[in-house]
């Protein structure tokens, strides 16, 4: 099976959705991984006061989802000031650590306040969706002990070698490793696996064992759900 890390939508079998708050009671009986949390693109102050925190924190609690997010920080496109992304961030960073659940973030022109942030808070799996960083940036992400999952950016970068994941994605330890589609329209989880076959010169089937081991690894209240969807 190849697992999609990052999509959004109608929970599936073989990927981790990541859903808004609101979509929660749609989707709670869905098969497959879930995450829930507050997107940086659309926080506010008038969030930290959200009542679904109290919601989001007993769901955890309970085992009912299987990490907490998307968040992060977005300095391209965001509404709201970056103090308060982070402090919504340090939100959900605490409710990860106290329930043991991965934090899955979002990370756009922000890499090194999520790595001040990780030297901070090194408590925990941080796994960072929809990764395009080069090669200084990965080396410190493994440092700190962060996973990447890259997606879209593979596309992309397949046969432009002026793209900074070209040459680069093989430096990524595979036990450090997740591919994504994030949901994007027409793309398929089997063409992400295959540019990372061809990149990483690693077959396919040998990418599919090593992200499930990674999950089994990452997600350990989730493999049940692993195991038999």
């Amino acid at each position: 099976m190849l697992f999609d890390f990052h999509t959004h939508g109608k929970r599936n079998q073989g990927a981790l959705t990541s859903l808004f708050p609101e979509e929660w009671a749609v989707n709670a009986n869905g098969k497959g991984l879930v995450s829930i949390g507050f997107h940086p693109w659309y926080v506010t102050e008038k969030t930290e006061s959200d009542p679904f925190w109290n919601t989001l924190k007993q769901l955890a609690v309970d085992g009912q989802i299987d990490a907490i997010g998307e968040t992060g920080l977005d300095r391209l496109r965001y509404s709201s000031p970056i103090e308060i992304q982070t402090r919504l961030f340090g939100q959900h960073k605490e409710l990860a650590e106290e329930t043991n659940l991965p934090l899955i973030i979002h990370c756009v022109r922000s890499f090194s306040d999520i790595l001040a942030l990780r030297k901070k808070y090194p408590k925990n799996t941080w796994i960072m969706h929809g990764f395009i960083g080069n090669e200084y940036e990965i080396k410190q992400a493994i440092e700190k002990d962060i996973k990447l999952s890259p997606g879209i950016a593979l596309l992309l970068m397949n046969g432009n070698q002026n793209h900074k994941l070209f040459g680069n994605l093989r430096i990524i330890p595979p036990e450090f490793l997740y591919l994504e589609t994030d949901a994007v329209p027409g793309i398929s989880i089997g063409q992400i696996y295959s540019i990372a076959e061809k990149n990483m010169e690693i077959p396919i089937d040998a990418l599919a064992k090593q992200i499930q081991s990674n999950l089994f690894r990452d997600f350990p209240r989730s493999r049940e759900k692993l195991i038999h969807g």
